[in-house]
């Protein structure tokens, strides 16, 4: 029987010879709920490194929940600083497009580093039907632009329609603030239906359920997430480090197919 000291080598080991591009990165500074909240950037970062990750994307908790472009501007000054490898995930709103400003907006920021997109219907109080935000989602299709989208925003059969209707625009579920295994039949039919619908992975716990998924449809649209700093990546990361999928699988949730869908090609490079 391995020691628990074998055990933390063998994973310290893996995370060294791993390329990991995280999904699913937050910037909260208001959080103050958590073991470990962090005030300003350079904190979090240097501690998030320590985790031997370098590469991700992260979204503005200003930005999902009290101001879209306030949040959006903040962020974009962050991830232009000096020492990171981070892309951005803008937060949009449909007044945006109603003066004909929209694919500006979106254009701007991705001259600025982002590369994904997130709607909050429920918060920023809109419809998810094309008569509000067609040509938004139009414009990120366009673009090749991924927009994420949370289960408790959005519903399964929203998303569900969404991939039909939009065939160009990729959909990724992200698992933050309600745990996912409530809904396992509903996203793995998805994942079933659609080549278009992604899962960010850090909530799918599950027993067995990545090698499950992988059984169904392949691991081809799932991507690693840590939903730091609300969680540690320890346990997301392990999660798939130790699932029973061969390498090229493997690699693909935690970096590739993050590669194959943000328009960033250099995801995951040296």
């Amino acid at each position: 029987m391995k020691s628990v000291v074998d055990m933390i080598d063998e994973y310290s080991q893996m995370i060294s010879n791993i390329e990991v591009f995280d999904f699913c990165l937050w910037w909260d500074p208001v959080f103050r709920d958590g073991f470990r909240p962090y005030s300003d950037w350079k904190t979090q970062w240097d501690a998030y490194k320590k985790f031997g990750l370098k590469r991700g994307l992260v979204t503005s908790a200003k930005a999902a929940r009290y101001d879209a472009g306030t949040g959006n501007a903040e962020l974009a000054e962050l991830i232009g600083c000096e020492d990171t490898q981070l892309s951005g995930c803008m937060v949009l709103t449909p007044e945006l497009f109603f003066d004909g400003g929209g694919e500006g907006y979106i254009d701007a920021l991705i001259s600025r580093g982002f590369a994904a997109a997130k709607l909050f219907p429920l918060t920023y109080s809109h419809s998810m039907k094309p008569f509000c935000v067609g040509h938004l989602l139009n414009a990120l299709a366009d673009r090749g632009i991924p927009l994420i989208l949370l289960h408790t925003q959005v519903s399964f059969e929203e998303m569900d329609r969404l991939c039909v209707e939009y065939p160009r625009l990729n959909i990724v579920l992200e698992g933050h603030e309600q745990k996912l295994l409530y809904h396992a039949r509903q996203y793995t039919a998805l994942l079933m239906r659609h080549n278009n619908f992604f899962i960010e992975s850090h909530n799918l716990v599950l027993y067995r359920e990545i090698e499950t998924i992988g059984s169904y449809t392949g691991c081809e649209n799932l991507l690693y997430g840590s939903c730091y700093p609300y969680n540690t990546p320890h346990c997301s990361l392990y999660h798939i480090l130790t699932a029973d999928i061969n390498e090229k699988k493997r690699n693909g949730i935690l970096c590739g197919n993050a590669r194959r869908i943000l328009m960033d090609t250099s995801v995951g490079g040296n």
